[in-house]
């Protein structure tokens, strides 16, 4: 028996970097669930400021579907990577770095309008 009859197509991927990729994915998953669980009901907030424009990227992220959809749309692309099992490491950095975006997004949009309110700039 040869090496090559020992390693047949079926193999999963063996690269350590694809494990890396799905735990970013998965920890930005849990990272924007848990920004969602503990900054409260921002759209409430802005409701308080009265008629107050708001950025369109501050109405998505503070939009129940953002809130909910993201962590469905995570679950999903994980799990099919995790089925799938592509041997290229292209798919699964791709799915980290959009999930990572997504959870700095879900920190930062819904801030805005505050940060802009007050003006906060870095030190000088």
């Amino acid at each position: 028996m040869t090496d090559d009859e020992v390693f047949d197509i079926a193999d999963p991927p063996g690269s350590f970097g694809h494990g890396i990729a799905i735990g970013v994915a998965a920890v930005s998953v849990l990272v924007h669930i848990a920004l969602v669980g503990l900054t409260g009901n921002w759209e409430k907030l802005y409701r308080d400021f009265g008629e107050a424009r708001l950025p369109l990227v501050t109405k998505i992220t503070i939009s129940m579907p953002w809130q909910l959809g993201v962590p469905v749309l995570g679950v999903l692309a994980i799990g099919v990577l995790v089925v799938r099992r592509p041997r290229s490491l292209v798919p699964y950095v791709a799915v980290a770095i959009v999930f990572a975006l997504v959870a700095v997004a879900t920190y930062w949009c819904p801030m805005l309008p505050i940060s802009q309110l007050a003006e906060i700039k870095g030190p000088e």
